[in-house]
């Protein structure tokens, strides 16, 4: 048993058509305290990537492996990476959280992946899925904790049902339905509540209408009613009424963001 002094490995396995959506995985899972290696961010100018990669998968404590339309069918180094990945999964004991197979979007499960309980982590292939992004820390946070190592920092207390969602000054507890931004108690409507969850649980991307209406508000047509602007304003009142710094950015032409800083 290691010393938990260090944070978990993971290793992006990925095709390169897949790059945008991987980079937002990234940063979501950098974000949770997370040491992930992707080739677009530790490969250094003059190493062999050849030979840092099948390190790099070595090294991981876990191999997220992303899978879409496009990687399941293209021949190349991704499916040699999957390679790598296997023959170290097949080496570790028995239930051993190593691979992890993630959907990007709806396709099929190449064969030699069959044997693992796969996630969807993709909305819309720029909007990381809430529900999956969950069941994901689960596991990093299971391997963590088999190994040693620190547990992802954004995650859940599964015995007790709680979770917890932290950015920059603000604190959003689902059991309790408490929301405090510094040492402040913010109180919200169940509407407000349930779209500041939404963007806690995708900090840093742009949420456009659609998105927000299909999460909040399913039952009316979004080009229809100004509703998505008007909670905005509403959530926004809230979140500053101490003074503090706007949080909930609108993005012209695209919709809003939760950023910390203007």
């Amino acid at each position: 048993m290691e010393n938990k002094s260090r944070k978990l490995r993971v290793f992006l396995c990925h095709a390169s058509d897949d790059k945008m959506f991987v980079k937002i995985l990234y940063d979501r899972v950098i974000g949770d305290g997370v040491d992930v290696w992707l080739d677009d961010k530790n490969l250094l100018p003059g190493q062999k990537w050849q030979q840092e990669i099948p390190k790099a998968v070595k090294d991981a404590d876990a191999v997220i492996v992303c899978i879409s339309k496009n990687s399941v069918t293209k021949e190349g180094y991704f499916q040699k990476e999957i390679k790598f990945a296997l023959d170290i999964a097949n080496e570790k004991p028995e239930n051993t959280i190593y691979l992890i197979p993630a959907k990007l979007e709806d396709c099929d499960m190449p064969n030699q992946l069959l044997g693992w309980q796969w996630v969807d982590l993709s909305v819309d292939r720029a909007t990381i899925d809430a529900s999956g992004y969950s069941k994901l820390l689960r596991s990093l946070t299971i391997r963590a904790e088999n190994i040693g190592a620190l547990p992802p920092s954004n995650t859940q207390d599964f015995e007790r049902g709680i979770v917890v969602y932290k950015f920059a000054d603000l604190v959003l507890n689902i059991a309790t339905r408490q929301v405090m931004r510094g040492n402040r108690i913010i109180h919200l409507s169940k509407t407000q509540f349930q779209l500041l969850q939404l963007f806690m649980e995708n900090p840093d991307q742009v949420l456009n209408r659609k998105v927000i209406m299909e999460n909040i508000w399913e039952d009316i047509m979004h080009n229809e009613t100004n509703i998505v602007e008007v909670y905005i304003g509403y959530l926004r009142e809230n979140l500053e009424a101490g003074g503090e710094n706007r949080i909930i950015h609108t993005v012209r032409g695209w919709g809003y963001i939760m950023r910390d800083g203007k």
